[in-house]
């Protein structure tokens, strides 16, 4: 039904494509439902119908996946590194503060490069997304907690605990002290085939994010509440 609406078709009675069910009844079960007749005059179906550029709905559905990829300009890499660095003035401060800006100046090159993820249908598989997703989910938690507070919660946080939370719960995806942790896939095929734009860089000692956030906060004695930890 799918390809019917992308097609602009409608194929009422249509038995050839097995739409109709076999009785007034409805559709049973079994050879009834499907058969293997059946099965490839509609798989036969579905490929003539997306392999048609005529047809505007199967040239719609092409652009918008050859469109989709994100590319961040060189000036969006910049203004979102900055924003990204904006927070920490804004929610920090004394020892903390000076602590996280000197760890942001330390992996800058490396951070406002990376993606947020390996494939390309998870998220922010792309040059700066790892940047990207940071604000969106940083923005995402104070817009919810202050959503909490206006129905009546009772906060046992701060907004800097929120920051920080959200600002470093993906930072062991920056890689270590010395190598990154996405590097790019070599293998066109599986670019192409698996959308696996990146691989996990084998020299990296295996944790997991999580785990290996903890480790860089450390690195540069930054230490965090326990509310924060949990």
């Amino acid at each position: 039904r799918v390809l019917i609406k992308i097609s602009g078709e409608t194929l009422m009675g249509d038995s050839e494509f097995g739409l109709d069910p076999p009785t007034v009844e409805g559709w049973h079960t079994g050879k009834e439902w499907i058969d293997g007749g059946s099965l490839t005059e509609r798989i036969n179906y579905a490929v003539g119908l997306v392999t048609d550029m005529n047809n505007s709905g199967s040239k719609y559905l092409v652009d918008t996946l050859v469109n989709s990829d994100q590319e961040l300009s060189a000036e969006q890499l910049l203004e979102n590194w900055n924003k990204l660095i904006g927070y920490i003035p804004q929610y920090f401060e004394g020892e903390r503060k000076e602590k996280l800006t000197k760890m942001y100046e330390h992996f800058q090159d490396r951070m406002m490069y990376a993606p947020a993820s390996g494939r390309e249908h998870y998220h922010n598989a792309f040059p700066g997304g790892y940047v990207m997703h940071i604000i969106n989910v940083t923005e995402s938690c104070l817009k919810i907690a202050k959503l909490w507070e206006e129905m009546g919660a009772t906060p046992d946080w701060t907004e800097e605990n929120i920051v920080f939370c959200a600002m470093h719960h993906d930072l062991g995806k920056v890689g270590d002290m010395e190598q990154e942790y996405y590097v790019p896939n070599p293998s066109e095929w599986h670019r192409i085939n698996q959308g696996k734009m990146y691989d996990y860089d084998n020299r990296l000692h295996y944790m997991t994010v999580t785990d290996r956030a903890v480790w860089l906060l450390s690195q540069f004695d930054i230490k965090m509440s326990e509310v924060e930890y949990l």
